[in-house]
Formats: C-alpha cells, structure tokens, sequence
C-alpha cells in the first residue's frame, strides 16, 4: 500500500509538471503571436487596437513563427532544458537556472516574431498579397485620397486584412530591387464599399 500511494504521488507530481509545462508554452505561443502581429501591421503603419483581433488569433500567428523547423527545434531545446533542470539539478540551482533559461527564451522568442514578421511585410509589399478592389459608395468618393481611387481604379490594392466593419489596404508602387519606395496604408470602412472583389491564385499552378 505504501508503494502504491508513492506511485500515485509521482504520477500527480508528472501530471502537474506536464500541465505547467503546456501552460508556459501556451503563454510564449501567445507571447510570440501578439509580438508577430504588432510588428507586421506596425510595418505597415497600423495600431494593432486598430486591427481589433481576438486573443486566440494570436495562437494562429505564432505558427507563422514556429513553423520554421529550426525555431521548433529551439523551442523543444528550451522545453528539454527546462525538464532537466527541473529533475537533475539541486533546486537552489534550479531558482537561478530556470529563471535564465525563461529569460532567454522570451528574448529568442521576441527575435524570432520581429524578424518573421518584418520578412512576412517584406513579402507582402513585394507582391505577395491578395488583390483587392472596391465598388465605392457615390459619397465615399469624396472621402478618400485620389491616391486610393487611382490605385484602385489600376488594380493596385492589396488587401492587408479585414475586420468586422473595415478593410485595411495598401499600395505599394514599384521600385527597383532591393529598394522599395514608400507605401500607403488605408483604412476603408465597410459602409462605404458597395462591392469588394479579391482576387487569388489557382492552386493548381
């Protein structure tokens, strides 16, 4: 009875540590997802309270991060550490391990997001978005740059992203490589655009 009873404690000590453990890596998932998000509409000159994007989204963004095979890499090697340190170590090495090796990894973490994100702009703004084009309202015409409407007229809107009751575009004009010149940004609300058309490429290609 008694070695039974030492048995169940393991097993409710490896449950808990099997719990915390997901828990922290659901936090550096969120973490690496909010950072993604900020920098790649910051990029674009967007407030991400603009953008208006619930929490859970943030966990679909940080695949964006992790997706790389040698991110993944890093964060099983942190997950391992911290497993190690955890069993292996005294514990008065262990208050000052697992804070450093927590440490590092929100710093990895937040290296990781910006330069994903920066990259994901880059692409974006070199063509690799959707394009989008509108059918205005006769009163939203007034409303907007001839910037816009031109861009629009030509074909030359990309769609960034889409809220409940806006669309957030840019216009990117050509440039020599690797250069790029400056881009524009627009926020359009959905009240003024009679018809919106996206246009994607066949997966068949």
């Amino acid at each position: 009875m008694r070695t039974i009873n030492v048995n169940l404690l393991g097993s409710a000590d490896l449950f808990s540590i099997i719990r915390n453990l997901v828990l922290l890596i659901a936090i550096y998932c969120y973490f690496i997802g909010w950072l993604y998000a900020y920098y790649l509409f910051y990029a674009f000159g967007i407030s991400l309270n603009a953008v208006d994007i619930p929490f859970y989204y943030f966990f679909v963004y940080s695949y964006s991060v992790l997706a790389n095979p040698l991110k993944m890499l890093v964060l099983i090697i942190v997950a391992i550490l911290l497993l190690v340190a955890y069993f292996h170590l005294p514990s008065w090495i262990n208050r000052l391990a697992i804070p450093v090796v927590l440490a590092a990894s929100f710093l990895l973490a937040f290296y990781a997001a910006h330069h994903e994100a920066s990259q994901e702009a880059w692409r974006k703004r070199r063509g690799y978005a959707k394009t989008i084009s509108f059918v205005f309202t006769k009163n939203a015409r007034s409303v907007y740059p001839n910037t816009l409407l031109r861009a629009n007229s030509n074909g030359r809107l990309r769609l960034l992203t889409q809220t409940r009751d806006r669309y957030f575009v840019f216009y990117q004009p050509s440039g020599e490589s690797p250069e790029l010149p400056y881009g524009f940004s627009y926020d359009i609300q959905a009240s003024h655009v009679l018809l919106a058309t996206v246009e994607f490429q066949n997966l068949d290609k």
